[in-house]
């Protein structure tokens, strides 16, 4: 079932896993081309309002044109959404 471990008592090569560009679609192995999107607003603009970040926690990418286009994005799709419901709740 599993792979055998080699005989000369070598770790095996761990192959880090792939990610899908959110942009484009282009998968790309994670910790070689792959750019992460952390999106975290620590001042919601309220005193009672905690901190948050996107609810999907990391977004990726696999080139800086991509990563723009996925960060504007996610502010424009994921944060300013939470964000606005956050302080509707407050009532500003």
């Amino acid at each position: 079932m599993l792979k055998p471990i080699p005989e000369d008592g070598a770790r095996p090569v761990i192959h880090p896993p792939a990610r899908t560009c959110e942009a484009c679609g282009k998968v790309v192995p994670v910790g070689h081309d792959a750019i992460n999107v952390i999106i975290v607003v620590g001042s919601p603009g309220h005193p009672e309002l905690p901190p948050f970040q996107c609810p999907h926690e990391e977004h990726w990418a696999c080139s800086i044109d991509c990563w723009l286009k996925v960060a504007h994005a996610c502010i424009d799709e994921h944060i300013s959404q939470v964000l606005s419901f956050m302080r509707s709740s407050k009532g500003l």
